[in-house]
């Protein structure tokens, strides 16, 4: 295109606009369906095969991921969409992808020579998923599961396979930026989802997602409510990753302004879960990105705009009226101190009961080291009654996600899981200066504080190793730094 004598460069597109936009209507849809409908299975089907469709003929692969974590991390729970019954159970829709995509690379390798397992993350990744097979068949046949049941948590280790179909078929740097920015925008999605669902509170659920009354050691706020994505580890991650962006970067103020009113709305989402866990995950999470820019002069601008800019806002929102502020800000502050309390208070904290749990699990771990008791398999008594909680785990969950590692997969799923992050984090720590590209670098050093996150949150929670939702989110992070690291040149 050119003016006179004056060439113009053509603007370039790092991105792929058509992958946004159809990952995003399919969102819409489905969540639109979901709520509208009380059987919405058909026209469910219809619309996931036909984005498959369109995406397979314009070789848009990273739309598989999006629509993954869309299904699986977000606002629905996969037992809400269609599956389809086979001889040992029910495939769901995210079996039935992930099967497919790896079995198209499985055919590939046939004819093509291509990487199947990449090192050095790929052994140790497979590792825990080959454990947590044997796992499944030991529940079966010698603990009298059924396999239904046992299934279940074969199914949440099986989608740590994401790391290898976002290394397969995710092959340039625009498909790349292109899935980054859409994991954000849906990050920002949700935050202004749960924040919609904490102003409208527990009498009104809108989203389908875990919703209650907060209570702290035994006082109830009856106009705060608490919400509970699954989206939660999309949130959290993003949420590092754009501090880190922010931090590392050198960006135009519009862009610094942009990335400063989506950490707050980010962080205010991490705030309505009331999750001390998740507080303390973030917080370590900061801690690192500001010792690992303490040599970097020109980041302390940076980061004096970003904590006075972070604090004003989440204030300045709080302070409004639909938030009940006075209510919220005790409720904030009661759970704050809380943490610092806990030891005087813990009788009347729901870490008592944690307490309890691991001590009966501990005494199962005692008995079977080597293999654990299995998946699906009870190992303490119903000591709390008749309450949801009890029926829906009838006596499998513990929180702690190390106990529960080994409680159920015994030591051979521990040392997996011990290999698995250790070569993680081996890597970032060789690595993650070498990257160029300063988006790149951020992006590395920001899912690396995640999963910081995650270890620190699984002391109290086994959700990021026994929940379909963290874990289909770990594997895409651990997918997108090693893509990085390829794109990057760096073995």
């Amino acid at each position: 295109m050119s003016t006179g004598n004056i060439a113009l460069p053509v603007r370039e597109n790092h991105i792929y606009k058509s992958t946004l936009v159809m990952s995003l209507t399919f969102f819409g849809i489905i969540f639109f369906l979901r709520n509208a409908l009380v059987d919405f299975s058909f026209p469910f089907m219809s619309l996931f095969l036909g984005v498959i469709l369109i995406s397979l003929f314009s070789r848009r692969f990273e739309i598989f991921i999006l629509l993954l974590l869309i299904i699986t991390s977000t606002v629905f729970a996969v037992w809400e969409f269609p599956g389809i019954p086979i001889m040992v159970g029910d495939l769901n829709v995210s079996d039935m992808l992930i099967l497919m995509l790896l079995v198209g690379r499985l055919l590939k390798r046939v004819t093509t020579k291509v990487v199947i397992i990449p090192k050095p993350l790929g052994p140790p990744i497979l590792a825990f998923i080959l454990v947590a097979a044997l796992t499944f068949t030991y529940s079966i046949i010698s603990t009298n599961v059924s396999i239904a049941r046992a299934g279940m948590d074969l199914r949440v280790m099986f989608h740590l396979a994401l790391f290898f179909l976002l290394y397969y078929y995710v092959r340039s740097h625009k498909q790349l930026k292109t899935l980054l920015l859409g994991i954000g925008i849906i990050a920002g999605i949700l935050a202004t989802m749960q924040l919609i669902q904490w102003v409208v509170g527990v009498e009104n659920d809108i989203l389908g997602v875990r919703l209650e009354q907060l209570t702290t050691q035994g006082h109830q706020y009856e106009d705060v409510a608490r919400v509970m994505l699954p989206g939660t580890p999309v949130i959290l991650f993003t949420l590092n990753t754009i501090l880190a962006i922010f931090v590392f970067t050198r960006l135009k103020l519009k862009w610094r302004m942009i990335l400063l009113f989506a950490i707050a709305l980010l962080a205010t989402g991490m705030i309505s879960t009331f999750s001390r866990a998740l507080w303390i995950a973030v917080l370590a999470a900061v801690a690192i990105i500001l010792f690992s820019a303490k040599k970097r002069k020109t980041s302390y601008p940076r980061v004096i705009t970003l904590a006075v800019g972070t604090v004003l806002i989440i204030m300045l929102l709080l302070q409004t009226s639909i938030f009940k502020s006075f209510s919220v800000k005790d409720a904030i502050f009661s759970r704050t101190m809380s943490i610092v309390n806990l030891r005087e208070n813990i009788k009347n904290d729901t870490l008592l009961i944690r307490l309890i749990e691991s001590r009966y699990a501990w005494e199962k771990i005692v008995e079977n080291p080597l293999l654990g008791i299995g998946f699906g398999t009870s190992y303490r008594p119903n000591i709390f009654g008749n309450v949801d909680y009890e029926r829906r785990t009838d006596g499998t969950f513990v929180h702690n996600g190390y106990l529960s590692i080994q409680l159920k997969m015994g030591l051979l799923g521990t040392l997996a899981f011990i290999w698995m992050y250790s070569a993680f984090f081996r890597r970032i720590r060789r690595n993650w200066r070498k990257v160029r590209d300063p988006l790149y670098q951020a992006t590395v050093l920001g899912i690396a504080v995640s999963m910081v996150g995650v270890l620190i949150f699984s002391i109290t929670s086994p959700a990021p190793i026994m929940q379909i939702y963290w874990v289909a989110v770990i594997g895409i992070g651990f997918g997108i730094v090693e893509k990085i690291f390829q794109l990057e040149g760096i073995a």
